[in-house]
Protein backbone atom coordinates (compact mmCIF):
# COMPACT_ATOMS: atom_id res chain seq x y z
CA UNK A 1 0.00 0.00 0.00
CA UNK A 2 2.83 2.35 0.89
CA UNK A 3 4.60 1.69 -2.39
CA UNK A 4 1.43 2.39 -4.31
CA UNK A 5 0.88 5.64 -2.41
CA UNK A 6 4.38 6.94 -2.96
CA UNK A 7 4.02 5.97 -6.62
CA UNK A 8 1.03 8.32 -6.91
CA UNK A 9 2.95 11.10 -5.23
CA UNK A 10 5.99 10.57 -7.44
CA UNK A 11 3.95 10.39 -10.61
CA UNK A 12 2.40 13.79 -9.88
CA UNK A 13 -1.18 12.59 -10.16
CA UNK A 14 -2.27 13.27 -6.59
CA UNK A 15 -2.14 17.08 -6.72
CA UNK A 16 -4.11 17.47 -9.98
CA UNK A 17 -6.58 14.81 -8.84
CA UNK A 18 -7.10 16.65 -5.55
CA UNK A 19 -7.69 19.91 -7.42
CA UNK A 20 -10.19 18.24 -9.76
CA UNK A 21 -12.07 16.70 -6.84
CA UNK A 22 -12.14 20.08 -5.09
CA UNK A 23 -13.51 21.78 -8.21
CA UNK A 24 -16.14 19.06 -8.56
CA UNK A 25 -17.22 19.55 -4.95
CA UNK A 26 -17.45 23.33 -5.39
CA UNK A 27 -19.46 22.88 -8.60
CA UNK A 28 -21.92 20.54 -6.92
CA UNK A 29 -22.22 22.88 -3.91
CA UNK A 30 -22.79 25.88 -6.18
CA UNK A 31 -25.47 24.08 -8.17
CA UNK A 32 -27.32 23.04 -5.03
CA UNK A 33 -27.07 26.51 -3.49
CA UNK A 34 -28.31 28.15 -6.67
CA UNK A 35 -31.18 25.66 -6.95
CA UNK A 36 -32.21 26.39 -3.36
CA UNK A 37 -32.14 30.15 -3.96
CA UNK A 38 -34.09 29.83 -7.22
CA UNK A 39 -36.69 27.59 -5.58
CA UNK A 40 -37.13 30.11 -2.75
CA UNK A 41 -37.57 32.98 -5.24
CA UNK A 42 -40.00 30.95 -7.32
CA UNK A 43 -42.03 30.13 -4.19
CA UNK A 44 -42.08 33.82 -3.34
CA UNK A 45 -43.50 34.66 -6.78
CA UNK A 46 -46.21 32.05 -6.28
CA UNK A 47 -47.17 33.83 -3.04
CA UNK A 48 -47.27 37.14 -4.92
CA UNK A 49 -49.45 35.54 -7.60
CA UNK A 50 -51.89 34.36 -4.94
CA UNK A 51 -52.11 37.88 -3.52
CA UNK A 52 -52.66 39.36 -6.99
CA UNK A 53 -55.51 36.92 -7.61
CA UNK A 54 -57.06 38.05 -4.30
CA UNK A 55 -56.42 41.67 -5.37
CA UNK A 56 -54.24 42.27 -2.32
CA UNK A 57 -52.11 44.79 -4.18
CA UNK A 58 -50.22 46.19 -1.19
CA UNK A 59 -49.44 42.70 0.12
CA UNK A 60 -48.30 41.57 -3.33
CA UNK A 61 -46.10 44.64 -3.75
CA UNK A 62 -44.55 44.15 -0.30
CA UNK A 63 -43.94 40.43 -0.91
CA UNK A 64 -42.37 41.05 -4.31
CA UNK A 65 -40.23 43.86 -2.88
CA UNK A 66 -38.99 41.45 -0.20
CA UNK A 67 -38.22 38.85 -2.86
CA UNK A 68 -36.38 41.45 -4.93
CA UNK A 69 -34.27 42.47 -1.91
CA UNK A 70 -33.52 38.78 -1.31
CA UNK A 71 -32.51 38.51 -4.99
CA UNK A 72 -30.30 41.61 -4.71
CA UNK A 73 -28.50 40.03 -1.76
CA UNK A 74 -27.34 37.20 -4.04
CA UNK A 75 -26.75 39.29 -7.18
CA UNK A 76 -22.96 39.37 -6.88
CA UNK A 77 -22.83 35.59 -6.54
CA UNK A 78 -25.19 35.24 -9.49
CA UNK A 79 -23.09 37.57 -11.65
CA UNK A 80 -20.03 35.42 -10.91
CA UNK A 81 -21.52 31.98 -11.57
CA UNK A 82 -24.35 32.59 -14.07
CA UNK A 83 -24.58 34.01 -17.55
CA UNK A 84 -25.00 37.76 -17.30
CA UNK A 85 -27.88 37.89 -19.78
CA UNK A 86 -29.90 35.47 -17.63
CA UNK A 87 -29.27 37.48 -14.48
CA UNK A 88 -30.07 40.75 -16.28
CA UNK A 89 -33.29 39.30 -17.70
CA UNK A 90 -34.45 38.20 -14.25
CA UNK A 91 -33.56 41.64 -12.89
CA UNK A 92 -35.64 43.31 -15.62
CA UNK A 93 -38.58 40.98 -14.93
CA UNK A 94 -38.50 41.79 -11.23
CA UNK A 95 -38.60 45.51 -12.05
CA UNK A 96 -41.41 45.11 -14.59
CA UNK A 97 -43.48 43.12 -12.10
CA UNK A 98 -43.02 45.81 -9.45
CA UNK A 99 -44.15 48.51 -11.89
CA UNK A 100 -47.13 46.47 -13.06
CA UNK A 101 -48.18 45.89 -9.45
CA UNK A 102 -48.34 49.66 -9.00
CA UNK A 103 -50.56 49.86 -12.10
CA UNK A 104 -52.79 47.08 -10.71
CA UNK A 105 -52.89 45.23 -14.01
CA UNK A 106 -53.57 41.63 -12.95
CA UNK A 107 -53.32 39.97 -16.37
CA UNK A 108 -49.99 41.59 -17.15
CA UNK A 109 -48.59 41.01 -13.65
CA UNK A 110 -49.51 37.32 -13.72
CA UNK A 111 -47.86 36.86 -17.14
CA UNK A 112 -44.68 38.63 -16.01
CA UNK A 113 -44.57 36.64 -12.75
CA UNK A 114 -44.74 33.43 -14.76
CA UNK A 115 -41.89 34.67 -16.98
CA UNK A 116 -39.90 35.58 -13.87
CA UNK A 117 -40.44 32.12 -12.39
CA UNK A 118 -39.29 30.52 -15.65
CA UNK A 119 -36.22 32.76 -15.79
CA UNK A 120 -35.25 31.97 -12.20
CA UNK A 121 -35.67 28.25 -12.82
CA UNK A 122 -33.57 28.55 -15.97
CA UNK A 123 -30.72 30.15 -14.05
CA UNK A 124 -30.61 27.22 -11.66
CA UNK A 125 -30.99 24.64 -14.44
CA UNK A 126 -28.05 26.02 -16.42
CA UNK A 127 -25.78 25.78 -13.39
CA UNK A 128 -26.94 22.37 -12.17
CA UNK A 129 -24.21 19.73 -12.25
CA UNK A 130 -25.13 17.26 -14.97
CA UNK A 131 -23.53 15.49 -17.90
CA UNK A 132 -25.56 17.62 -20.31
CA UNK A 133 -24.23 20.84 -18.78
CA UNK A 134 -20.65 19.60 -18.92
CA UNK A 135 -20.67 18.55 -22.58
Amino acid sequence: MRAKRSGLLKSGILAPLTILLFLLAVSVWNGRALSAHAQRWQDQTVEVETMVRREDWSGAAAALSDSYRDWQGERTHLQIVCRHDGVDNAEDLYRRCLILLQDRAPGEVLAELESLRDQLGGLAEKERFSVGNIL
